[in-house]
């Protein structure tokens, strides 16, 4: 066979190499771009990506054959693991297409390879644009940032860091991250970045919400956030967003309990200060006034002389003065629609500012039925957690008698046995059910229970979910009893139903050898229901026993 009719791998490529290199470039910037549509199943194909892209770095790799044709069939594995086409052009479709297709066969047809004619854009050109340009700008304005600020200037470095990876940018964490920044540096600084109207919607659309989140109740609280001065409330509700956001169920009871505490330390958090693009609008308005020029517009501040000589005549005087009056008031209003809220968390708050405008409403007398109306709110939303927390702990105490007396009651009836011939009690046993305890044989059949029989298992599982969520629930209640008027009924009720969850849970084994179930808990919760229950034990302790009282006459 002559050399004009045989077929070779280097003879393949027929664009010159320099257009190849440069077609192949910008395919492989679209997948990298567009890598955040592929699935988990496909995660391998993501890591191929990933690694085509460190490789492409080096020019030289770039324009070698095999790294041409892994990128273009990379390309064709994307469009069939997503059902999505590439944004590419006819010349690049063209040299995937060549690239992949055997030396002997001929050009594929329409349905092959889709030819993307312009017509319809493909769904996979980065979102992320406007967020990688609001990046930028807070990365040049890094020296803008205050000392006290370190924290935020390493985060935007590691976000940074971050965009040189088209596949890290693209996850939608890192997207809300650049956001949530642009949001604390302006804070920080007292200015707004320069960003285009479209990104500004983008920004302030990705920071008032997280990944995934649909709870009504925490994206109202993500969107309070550019409200917030207090750091510490803003990183608690960002974080707990996402963490909901990644949940399939997002209104538990456990999640709307947590929110309720949010909320009620945003509406205890100080006010941030507004950055200060709207402040110098005003000014500017304030400077046109006084040399009666607009701020509108070049045509308007350079009018000719005739109309500044215009102005002197009476009439002109007299509407220029109404203006002057109503430019004012119409800012005036719009102060008052947008900062009513801030009034009335100033008036809760009681920190008179001398610095308020002529038409800022005083705290007093309003503030003072502001107070109040705020105390009955912030009482019925205690209320809430603690009738929650109530429910709670006789589900503890239900789940505990429930695996003791049912599917855990052969291993318990053993150690209640044991517990009964032993000097030290129940609490001897438990510490002793443990490799080379005296009780050791306890916590074999405890265990071997536990992993063999599905039973038992649920039901312990059961019990020890009920009793961590009581433990949860109960030292939100301990800081809120510290506030309230009747906090001795409350102290009572909730020493009756520590006693009861502590005597079930001190009295039932722990998953680590040789402790009860309190010991699962948190220490601080774990002290407080063992006091209450130690409390009473030392009641009926003290109280005359059966064998104090004289015998019955025969």
């Amino acid at each position: 066979m002559s050399d004009s009719t045989q077929s070779k791998p280097s003879d393949r490529p027929t664009a010159p190499a320099a257009k190849s290199d440069e077609a192949m470039r910008e395919v492989l910037t679209k997948l990298l771009e567009s890598a955040n549509h592929i699935s988990e199943s496909d995660k391998q194909l993501g890591l191929k990506i990933r690694d085509l892209g460190v490789t492409a770095k080096d020019p030289g790799q770039l324009s070698q054959t095999p790294v041409q044709v892994a990128i273009a069939a990379a390309a064709q594995d994307y469009e069939r693991a997503t059902g999505r086409q590439l944004d590419l052009s006819p010349a690049q479709r063209a040299e995937v297409t060549r690239l992949t297709a055997p030396a002997a066969a001929t050009a594929p047809d329409a349905t092959s390879a889709p030819k993307n004619d312009g017509a319809t854009k493909a769904a996979t050109q980065s979102p992320a644009d406007p967020i990688r340009d609001a990046l930028t700008k807070l990365v040049a304005g890094l020296d803008q940032l205050p000392a006290a600020a370190k924290d935020l200037s390493t985060k935007i470095r590691a976000l940074d860091k971050d965009a040189q990876d088209p596949v890290r940018f693209n996850q939608k964490s890192v997207q809300y991250d650049v956001a949530y920044a642009v949001q604390d540096f302006e804070k920080a600084t007292g200015k707004q970045l320069d960003l285009a109207p479209a990104q500004r919607a983008e920004v302030t659309k990705l920071a008032g919400s997280a990944p995934g989140l649909e709870n009504d109740r925490m994206i109202a609280l993500l969107r309070s956030t550019a409200q917030i001065g207090d750091n510490a409330v803003i990183d608690q509700i960002r974080r707990f967003g996402s963490e909901v956001g990644q949940k399939n169920n997002q209104n538990t009871a456990e999640i709307q309990s947590r929110v309720d505490n949010l909320e009620n330390k945003v509406r205890q958090a100080p006010r941030a200060a507004e950055p200060a693009s709207q402040a110098r609008g005003a000014d500017a308005s304030a400077q046109a006034e006084q040399t009666g020029a607009s701020p509108a517009g070049n045509g308007a501040s350079n009018g000719t002389r005739s109309d500044q000589r215009q102005t002197n005549d009476p009439e002109s005087r007299s509407a220029r003065n109404n203006a002057n009056i109503q430019e004012p008031l119409a800012r005036q209003s719009a102060v008052l629609r947008g900062g009513v809220l801030d009034t009335l968390a100033a008036a809760l708050r009681g920190n008179g500012n001398p610095d308020n405008a002529p038409w800022d409403p005083q705290a007093t007398p309003f503030g003072d039925r502001v107070r109040a109306f705020q105390a009955r709110v912030d009482a019925r939303d205690q209320d809430r957690v603690i009738g929650r927390v109530e429910h709670s702990a006789r589900a503890a105490v239900d789940a505990l008698d429930g695996f003791r007396n049912t599917e855990g009651a052969a291993v318990m009836n053993r150690i209640q046995s044991a517990a009964r011939a032993e000097p030290g009690g129940m609490a001897t046993v438990l510490s002793e059910m443990r490799e080379g305890g005296r009780f050791s044989d306890l916590r074999q059949a405890f265990n071997t229970a536990l992993n063999d029989d599905k039973g038992f298992a649920q039901a312990y599982d059961k019990a020890a979910t009920a009793l961590a969520r009581y433990g949860q629930g109960r030292e939100q209640v301990e800081q809120i009893i510290a506030k309230r008027p009747d906090a001795a009924n409350l102290t009572a009720k909730f020493e009756q139903l520590d006693s009861q969850v502590g005597e079930r849970a001190s009295n039932t084994p722990s998953r680590n050898e040789g402790k009860n179930m309190l010991d699962d808990i948190s220490k601080t919760v774990a002290e407080i229901i063992q006091n209450a229950t130690d409390k009473v034990r030392g009641m009926f302790s003290r109280a005359p026993t059966a064998s104090a009282s004289p015998a019955p006459a025969a």
